[in-house]
């Protein structure tokens, strides 16, 4: 994963990976359990931008 340094860019990304087509991992087709981890980093770094860290670290 790409930690970005500010907030528009983790959106794009997230945006991104919400249409895309044929998402491949490692070279290999993404599985559900790949994509939600995906998305799981991009909000802890979104999360992390945004000061609110308590979010996931319950």
């Amino acid at each position: 994963m790409t930690e970005h340094d500010n907030i528009i860019d983790v959106l794009k990304d997230l945006f991104e990976l919400s249409d895309a087509k044929n998402i491949t991992i490692d070279g290999k087709i993404a599985t559900v359990e790949d994509l939600q981890e995906s998305y799981k980093e991009s909000l802890i770094n979104l999360a992390d931008l945004l000061g609110v860290s308590e979010l996931y670290l319950k």
